[in-house]
């Protein structure tokens, strides 16, 4: 799906959001990172709760409605890049399709991923899981207790009630797809490093059912610095700050990343005193290493015993939700 030409079909009206106003609007830096993405484990099915996805009749309207220069002029030179990571399934291409064909066909856009089953490590995992193991894992994440921290234990009750799950038109779809954002996060930073080619001034990690609106986008960001680290989400989710001090990204609204943020993700950690490994890798280290040494010590999520001298920050990540098969639940 990567760069190929796009469908001439009429595209399917699909749900509008806008590149920065959701909701709420905000940014984080990248220090704060690495513990939001582990509570995003156990509320990632925000991004997957149920949506009608409606497709509106043609109605001959084109291209115009979404860039508004008309197809036959050259499109005014971007004033930055951008990338877009699509997750999604090989059971709905079409609307990889029409995303590509409408908001990735902006002359921003360098770029159009996806990540689908294809990409993930336990690629059977939709066909080999049963709705037994998805209740099991519902119960096993719920019910955690040993090495987490305080928000991670608060949170837990969130994780993908049973009930819940059984209204989902797939569950099992829904849970194997739990890893696949890093997967194609992952995906897409080879490909960087496969063609040499630098990160994008920003990058769209997004929903197969979601619509950015370019043009708004444009205006939003091209006076700002895309090598500062920032995360902005569509939406942020707060919890009742009586409860718990913690906010999280709703992930439907997708998000943004700075390149300064991917090259904070991108980069290799050196931390002597706790990272495994036979030797320390002959690297620079990162900008961060102190702040993220010190993360790793705490220990909120249990991630210190995947971590390696050497790993990224997306590495790290990666390993640790997919370094249990949730087809092997009985053996956690």
């Amino acid at each position: 799906m990567e760069n190929e030409n796009p469908p001439s079909s009429p595209v399917s009206k699909q749900k509008k959001i806008s590149s920065t106003r959701g909701c709420f609007k905000g940014a984080k830096r990248v220090q704060y990172i690495l513990t939001a993405v582990y509570a995003c484990l156990f509320v990632w099915e925000a991004a997957y709760l149920p949506r009608s996805i409606s497709r509106a009749r043609s109605s001959g309207r084109g291209d115009r409605d979404y860039f508004p220069s008309p197809p036959s002029e050259s499109p005014p030179p971007a004033p930055f890049s951008v990338d877009i990571l699509s997750v999604s399934s090989v059971g709905r291409t079409e609307l990889l399709h029409a995303q590509k064909r409408t908001f990735g066909s902006h002359g921003s856009v360098r770029n159009f991923f996806n990540a689908t089953e294809a990409d993930d490590d336990d690629p059977k995992c939709h066909e080999d899981l049963t709705m037994d193991d998805v209740r099991k894992v519902s119960d096993f994440c719920r019910r955690r207790t040993k090495g987490i921290s305080r928000e991670m234990f608060f949170l837990r009750g969130m994780y993908a009630r049973v009930p819940w799950l059984e209204k989902k038109p797939d569950a099992v779809g829904w849970l194997c797809a739990m890893p696949r954002p890093y997967a194609g996060l992952r995906k897409v930073r080879d490909r960087y490093r496969e063609g040499r080619q630098e990160p994008p001034d920003y990058l769209l990690l997004l929903d197969d059912d979601s619509y950015y609106n370019m043009e708004s986008f444009a205006r939003n960001h091209e006076r700002l610095d895309s090598l500062e680290p920032t995360v902005v989400a569509g939406c942020l989710v707060r919890q009742p700050i009586h409860q718990i001090n913690f906010t999280f990204p709703f992930g439907g609204f997708g998000t943004v990343f700075s390149k300064g943020s991917l090259n904070y993700l991108f980069h290799p950690i050196i931390c002597p005193d706790i990272g495994g490994g036979d030797a320390i890798p002959m690297i620079a280290n990162h900008a961060n290493s102190e702040g993220i040494c010190n993360q790793l010590s705490q220990n909120v999520a249990g991630e210190l015993r995947y971590f390696q001298n050497g790993m990224s920050l997306l590495d790290l990540i990666h390993k640790y939700v997919t370094a249990d098969k949730y087809r092997d639940v009985d053996k956690w």
